[in-house]
């Protein structure tokens, strides 16, 4: 099950996916941000279609750019699927997949899947079902991710698991600051990794004063600092995580092309000289990939 939908999750994801929605309360709900063509949303159906009365509750936009290199992989494993003619254009040069999905979900969902096309960012809750676990792809930037918390976080039970995928990567700095604030203030534990992906669980229920303290404290907190004190908490508990030393890296990328794009020269030669000191990029080649990368992006992949 999941394995004929093609994504970018790696199977200790699609694993990790499945089991943790397969713990969640019965008669709550499960939120995913970004599900490009269901892989992930498959492995989360998988777990939570054994609970009595939970629903899954999708949000997407289903489109990309022409012009976006991602738009290339996207066409290629649609056509790998000989479903090339769900995907249409519209007069804006934007490449709409929603129909792709929801072909290949189907067959996985015992109908307690609702999924709606809309930005992100645009996303509303009026369920009144707790929500026990949330899976983030889609937000990769504070300013993203703001109005999600806003929104929905108010909802998630105590105890509840939030999954920022992409969470060991580096277009997503202010994801981390974000994190970094809500351990820091003891409303977030962190539990574990799969590859990329951050398991992280609710300490507490978020009253709003809770968000917009953390909003408050976004906008005046130092976000170098704050990398950096996520980056002294992984390696406290570093047996926790996957891979440790490998995605370890992605988030000094992280801080890396932070201070380049805001023009912190000094602390991008510095955190690029411990780098080097450490050997990070001959340790692992994949680093040197992720690097040039950001160097062809300059420095931002948003």
């Amino acid at each position: 099950m999941g394995t004929d939908i093609p994504g970018l999750i790696e199977p200790a994801e699609f694993e990790a996916l499945e089991k943790v929605s397969g713990l969640v309360v019965p008669g709550s709900s499960i939120i995913e941000f970004g599900c490009y063509l269901g892989k992930s949303t498959s492995a989360i159906l998988k777990g939570a279609n054994l609970i009595e009365g939970t629903k899954l509750f999708v949000f997407d936009g289903f489109k990309i750019k022409e012009t976006d290199p991602f738009a290339l992989t996207m066409l290629g494993h649609v056509h790998s699927l000989g479903l090339t003619e769900l995907v249409y254009r519209d007069k804006k040069g934007f490449f709409h997949w929603e129909i792709v999905f929801d072909s290949l979900i189907q067959p996985h969902s015992n109908k307690n899947l609702v999924w709606t096309k809309c930005d992100c960012t645009e996303a509303t809750w009026t369920d009144e079902q707790e929500i026990a676990m949330i899976h983030l792809d889609a937000p990769k930037d504070y300013h993203d991710l703001k109005p999600i918390l806003f929104r929905f976080f108010g909802s998630l039970r105590q105890d509840s698991i939030i999954v920022f995928q992409d969470f060991f990567y580096h277009w997503s700095a202010s994801v981390i600051q974000v994190v970094a604030l809500m351990e820091r203030k003891g409303l977030i534990e962190f539990e574990t990794s799969f590859a990329s992906s951050l398991y992280v669980k609710l300490v507490r229920s978020l009253l709003f004063q809770d968000l917009i303290e953390l909003d408050l404290e976004v906008n005046k907190s130092n976000i170098f600092e704050d990398i950096d004190y996520v980056l002294q908490v992984l390696d406290r508990n570093k047996d926790k995580f996957d891979r440790y030393e490998k995605f370890r890296t992605q988030i000094d990328l992280a801080y890396l092309s932070e201070a380049v794009i805001s023009k912190h020269g000094e602390k991008a030669a510095n955190r690029m000289h411990q780098m080097l000191s450490k050997d990070a990029f001959r340790k692992d080649p994949e680093v040197i990939s992720h690097f040039l990368e950001l160097f062809r992006n300059n420095f931002s992949m948003k």
